[in-house]
Order: C-alpha cells, then sequence, then structure tokens
C-alpha cells in the first residue's frame, strides 16, 4: 500500500474511532442525566416529583450514616415541601467535584435540604423556578452539635440556628429574602423524629 494511501486510511479509522467514543461518552452522560433531552435549553425542565412520604424521605436519608436529618414538624405558611435532599461527605470535603449523592460506604458530615416558596398553594414549581433563584428559599443544613469542625457556617443577625438532641440545624436565609422571611421561620420547632413531621404522610 502506498504509504499516502496508509496515512488515509490511518486518519479515516481515527476519525471513526473518536467519533464512537465520543457518541458513547454521550450516551453514559444521557444515562446519567438528572434533566434529559436537554430541558436546559428550554424554559420548562420537567417537574421533580414532591416527597411527602415518610418512607421515601427515610430512604433518601439511609444510605450513608451520619448526623440525623432535622426537619421542620410545620411548615411556614406559604412555603411546599423540601425539593431536595443532599449531604456533604468526606469525599466532597477533600475537594473532589460529584454529585452530592452519598454511596453506602461513606459518611455524611452534614446533611441540606432545600424549602422553596409554594407555587399557586400546591408546592409545584413550573418553567425555570427553583430554589436558588427564588429569595424567598430557605437552605437547611445539620451537623453533629459537638463536631470538631464546623460543615454549616451561619450568618448572625440573618440565618438562624437550633440545637435539636445531638444536632445543629442552621436554617440559611438568602441576603435577598423577602420581608417576613426570618420571622416566619422563627418560631418552627425542629425535629429528628419522621413520625413528628405533620407534612409527611
Amino acid at each position: 500500500m502506498r504509504p499516502r494511501r496508509q496515512v488515509r486510511w490511518i486518519l479515516c479509522a481515527v476519525a471513526v474511532w473518536i467519533v464512537s467514543w465520543g457518541s458513547a461518552w454521550r450516551v453514559v452522560v444521557d444515562l446519567n442525566d438528572p434533566y434529559p433531552d436537554g430541558w436546559y435549553l428550554t424554559d420548562a425542565p420537567p417537574p421533580r416529583p414532591l416527597i411527602d412520604e415518610r418512607h421515601e424521605v427515610q430512604d433518601e436519608l439511609d444510605p450513608a450514616e451520619g448526623p440525623l436529618m432535622a426537619l421542620p414538624m410545620e411548615l411556614p405558611p406559604g412555603y411546599g415541601l423540601p425539593e431536595e435532599y443532599s449531604a456533604t461527605s468526606e469525599y466532597h470535603a477533600r475537594g473532589f467535584a460529584g454529585e452530592f449523592i452519598l454511596g453506602k460506604d461513606e459518611r455524611a458530615l452534614a446533611r441540606h435540604a432545600h424549602i422553596p416558596p409554594a407555587t399557586n398553594g400546591t408546592g409545584i414549581r413550573t418553567g425555570m423556578e427553583s430554589w436558588w433563584s427564588d429569595p424567598g428559599s430557605v437552605s437547611l443544613c445539620v451537623e453533629y452539635a459537638d463536631g470538631g469542625e464546623s460543615w454549616c457556617p451561619a450568618l448572625p443577625g440573618r440565618d438562624l440556628v437550633r440545637t435539636v438532641g445531638s444536632v445543629r440545624v442552621v436554617i440559611e436565609i438568602g441576603a435577598d429574602a423577602p420581608p417576613g422571611t426570618r420571622e416566619a421561620w422563627q418560631p418552627i420547632k425542629f425535629t429528628t423524629d419522621l413520625d413528628e413531621v405533620s407534612w409527611l404522610h
């Protein structure tokens, strides 16, 4: 085979390999993408299922050991259900990027939940609405109360702090939260016993 033709075949083979590898990579990404079909290019992401069953919340919290999750016994008027539960693990604390989803062999250093305002009284959000873009949302951060390091910093005068048994709860309120947000959460009691959470079934 002539050298020029041989080079041409090699280049074609490399091109096919790159295309094939790229397609396989995209399939892997798509299969693991929680928001498939490129919704981020539109104004309507698929709705997240609302979790209001005790056993479902327990399943979300069970995979890893760590501090118990504390939740509000009642939600303030105008607030919907938490949209997601997550955790900070030792893996993330070491600076590795990744999903906030714990494996069974990991230990949680802190647990989190994000609670948005209800939409039309239903708690269901549409379009590009999300907890990170809504100034009325609050974030919960829960860690051991007697831990050596703090994974849940609190801003004095803005965030609220509770101690529930062995855990410390920080109710993080955004700087652009509407007036009255802090006051709405001030009287809310927290518990680590899911049976005491009135909005779970």
